[in-house]
C-alpha cells in the first residue's frame, strides 16, 4: 500500500497518556515506599532471601507494572493508520497489519463510549485488538470495516453505538462541565441524603424512637445515598439522549 491509501491516523488522546503515566509513577512510588518500609527486616537476610522478600512485598504493584508494560503500553502508545481495506499499528518502528477480510468477528463492549467502552476485533488466527472510546475518533475506524464486511455487525446494534461514540467528546465535555460545580455535587449526595435522615428520625414511628447508633445511621445514609444516585443516573441519561440529539440534528443540518 502507499501513502495515498492513507484515510486518516488515529492516537490515544493526551490525558490518556498523561494517566497512564501517573499510573505508572503511583506503582514506582508503591514500589519503593514498600522497600523503604521493609529494608529494615530483610538487612540481616542473606542477599537473595533478602531481594527474594522484597519483591514478593512489592509482587501487586510489579505484577500491574508488568501488565501495563507489557499489554496496554504498546496499545497506549501506538499510531494507528486506517487504510481502505487494512488497519496498520506501529508501535516503535514495528508494523501489525490487520486486513478487514481476516476479521472474524467483531465485539462491542459492555460499556458504554462515554464510559471508556469500545469495540474489539477478533482475527482468523486468534488474536484479539481492542478499540477503546479514548482513541480518538476511533468510531472511524469501525465504519471503515463495516463498509467493506457489513455481515461482522448487526446494522441496528452498529446505529447505536455509533451515535454514542462519535458525539463522545460532548458528553465527556458534559461531565467536566458537571464536575466544576462540585458544590452542588457535595449538597446533592451528602446534604440532601442527611437531612433527609434527620427528617425521618423525627417521624413519630415507635420503631424510630431509639438513640441512633453509628452503624444504623450509615446503613440509612447508604440507602438514601444510592436512592439520589439511581434518580441522579437516571435523569443524567435523559439529559445525555437529549444532548446527543441536538448534536445529531446539528450533524444532519
Amino acid at each position: 500500500m502507499t501513502t495515498k491509501d492513507q484515510l486518516a491516523v488515529f492516537r490515544y488522546r493526551n490525558a490518556t497518556i498523561f494517566f497512564y503515566r501517573f499510573f505508572i509513577g503511583l506503582l514506582i512510588l508503591a514500589c519503593l515506599i514498600i522497600i523503604r518500609y521493609r529494608l529494615a527486616e530483610v538487612l540481616e537476610e542473606e542477599t537473595l532471601l533478602a531481594i527474594g522478600k522484597l519483591i514478593l512485598a512489592c509482587s501487586v504493584p510489579l505484577s500491574l507494572l508488568v501488565r501495563i508494560f507489557f499489554v496496554f503500553r504498546p496499545r497506549i502508545l501506538a499510531t494507528y493508520e486506517l487504510y481502505e481495506d487494512h488497519l496498520v499499528r506501529i508501535f516503535r518502528k514495528k508494523r501489525y497489519v490487520i486486513s478487514f477480510q481476516e476479521i472474524k468477528e467483531i465485539r462491542l463492549s459492555f460499556l458504554s463510549p462515554r464510559f471508556l467502552g469500545g469495540f474489539s476485533l477478533l482475527t482468523q488466527n486468534g488474536q484479539k485488538l481492542q478499540f477503546l472510546s479514548a482513541l480518538k475518533n476511533s468510531h472511524i475506524i469501525l465504519k471503515e470495516i463495516i463498509k467493506s464486511r457489513v455481515d461482522l455487525l448487526d446494522e441496528k446494534r452498529f446505529q447505536k453505538y455509533l451515535q454514542s461514540s462519535q458525539f463522545v467528546d460532548v458528553s465527556w465535555q458534559r461531565i467536566r462541565e458537571k464536575l466544576k460545580e462540585w458544590k452542588l455535587i457535595g449538597v446533592k449526595f451528602l446534604a440532601i441524603p442527611a437531612v433527609i435522615f434527620l427528617v425521618v428520625l423525627w417521624i413519630p414511628f415507635s420503631w424510630l424512637r431509639y438513640p441512633v447508633k453509628l452503624v444504623e445511621f450509615l446503613y440509612l445514609f447508604t440507602v438514601i445515598f444510592l436512592i439520589i444516585l439511581v434518580i441522579g443516573f437516571i435523569m443524567n441519561s435523559i439529559e445525555e439522549r437529549l444532548a446527543l440529539s441536538r448534536c445529531h440534528w446539528d450533524n444532519d443540518e
